[in-house]
């Protein structure tokens, strides 16, 4: 016992050294695949709104009317990729989560008629579809760095 004592002590900067290398190893592996998950997570959250901003920019169709039957699809994705944000980054992210898709007052109202223009103006059509797409847009650029 006193020799396999005698062995480490005598090599103890190699046992520090490779347990240094073996600290720093792992956690670059873990960093590498945490960075391909929120990569992922970011692809596919871009996904979710990209037909729907497709079809908001080349539509004719009341935005409401387009972004109504996808609401449960970008809460889901919302929920989905928050968890991969940087911390200081979430509070901002659903804020402009909230003022997407939320009644200012009521938060857990959901209130997309504030993008609808039936009856409305061209213009007026025109400012809420311009509206709703700067929305989408905010939100979808907290996915384009990850």
């Amino acid at each position: 016992m006193k020799e396999i004592l005698d062995a480490i002590t005598g090599q103890l900067p190699a046992v520090i050294g490779g347990l240094l290398v073996a600290g720093v190893s792992g956690y670059l592996l873990w960093r590498n695949t945490f960075s391909n998950r929120r990569a992922s997570a970011a692809a596919k959250f871009r996904a979710t709104f990209a037909d729907d901003l497709s079809r908001l920019r080349n539509s004719n169709d009341c935005p409401a009317d387009i972004l109504s039957p996808r609401f449960p699809a970008h809460e889901a994705a919302v929920t989905e990729y928050v968890q991969f944000l940087r911390w200081f980054r979430r509070k901002s992210f659903v804020r402009a989560w909230h003022q997407y898709a939320y009644h200012d007052r009521e938060k857990n109202l959901q209130f997309l008629t504030q993008y609808s223009a039936k009856g409305q103006s061209v213009e007026e059509k025109k400012r809420r579809r311009d509206l709703a797409i700067a929305r989408l847009n905010n939100l979808l650029s907290y996915a384009e760095h990850a």
